[in-house]
């Protein structure tokens, strides 16, 4: 018997995988009251908590300036015999900062979760489980499609670097809200950060754009938002970071060294780097050796296999005994720079 005030209790030390009958009656003054009994039963080990209860996900189209769903849920009516320490909340999409997939954790006290600022147009399957020290439990998910009198992002964007330029591409979003697309906002970033370097509109026939005056060999990526007579759509997912560039300076010829007597027909050709890379890394380089003629005329050249990016000297082997002059080619991911100077006159010997 416990007191009047008791509106609980616990039982321990029961045996698993068995069940029980548990009744209550009321005790007072004039007597006893009737029973009330339920039947439980004991489980051999704590399981996963069960599927949230009346679960429904209410959208919000117009607040905060961009779409949101609000859930609801009551609590489940089996906790797998451990105590709900918590909710996972999640959605699949993407929210209009171009951020993917979502998932947070709630209190065992939440009843209710907004989430905000989500893209509009598509389905955004969002759900709810319930967390005990067993496990995760069973899911409610509902899928819910956003409407709002803006226009969808555009999709599919790319970007193409070139010489001091970049392009950027995409593909027009199929839903364009309650009127006609008139422009597209084009915004570059310094590289995958979020510091946006400028903004520029273009028109709703547009599907590319080339970002001028770009600087080689610094990041840049970029993200396209439509526009209709409602406003900005959500902002599209950020194109790959692309680095500009262009073929690589001439590299510096340096004195040639004639070869020596009685050994492989040779000579050396020295070179320093080009005073421009061209924005991106130095790969290697290609030594030229010009037999020429004594009159000044290149009767044949010798071309060697790509050397690497720090060397800085070669001394190949020539097929005739004759005067050389050499000249170099840098390489980068772009190509193959213009040919050095020529080298002083050695002989190859």
């Amino acid at each position: 018997m416990v007191g009047g005030s008791v509106r609980s209790l616990t039982f321990t030390n029961l045996r698993p995988d068995t069940s029980y009958r548990l009744s209550v009656q009321p005790i007072g003054p004039a007597g006893t009251g009737p029973w009330t009994t339920v039947n439980a039963y004991v489980l051999s080990v704590p399981q996963a908590p069960g599927e949230p209860r009346d679960f429904w996900a209410v959208r919000d189209d117009v607040s905060y300036q961009a779409p949101n769903i609000s859930l609801n849920w009551v609590p489940l009516l089996s906790d797998g015999q451990s105590p709900v320490t918590g909710y996972r909340v999640s959605r699949d999409g993407t929210d209009t900062d171009g951020t993917g997939a979502y998932t947070t954790v709630l209190p065992a006290s939440a009843r209710t979760f907004t989430l905000r600022y989500l893209d509009s147009h598509w389905p955004c399957t969002v759900r709810v489980q319930a967390i005990s020290a067993a496990g995760t439990g069973e899911v409610a998910a509902a899928t819910v499609t956003l409407e709002m009198t803006t226009a969808g992002p555009p999709t599919g964007i790319t970007a193409v670097k070139a010489n001091g330029q970049a392009t950027v591409g995409w593909v027009a979003p199929v839903n364009t809200g309650s009127s006609a697309i008139t422009g597209y906002r084009v915004r570059r970033f310094s590289g995958a950060t979020m510091t946006w370097l400028s903004s520029t509109t273009v028109a709703a026939t547009a599907h590319s754009y080339t970002a001028t005056g770009l600087t080689n060999g610094t990041p840049y990526s970029f993200d396209v938002t439509t526009i209709n007579a409602s406003g900005l759509s959500g902002v599209s997912l950020r194109s790959p970071v692309v680095i500009p560039a262009t073929l690589p300076g001439a590299p510096v010829i340096g004195l040639a060294s004639s070869g020596i007597a009685g050994g492989t027909i040779n000579a050396t050709a020295h070179w320093a780097a080009p005073a421009s890379n061209g924005g991106t890394a130095i790969s290697g380089y290609r030594v030229y050796a010009h037999r020429m003629s004594s009159t000044g005329a290149v009767l044949a050249t010798t071309i060697s296999a790509i050397q690497g990016p720090t060397l800085r000297a070669l001394t190949p082997t020539l097929p005739v005994t004759g005067s050389y002059r050499f000249a170099v080619r840098a390489i980068n991911a772009i190509g193959y720079s213009g040919c050095s100077a020529r080298s002083n006159l050695v002989t190859g010997r």
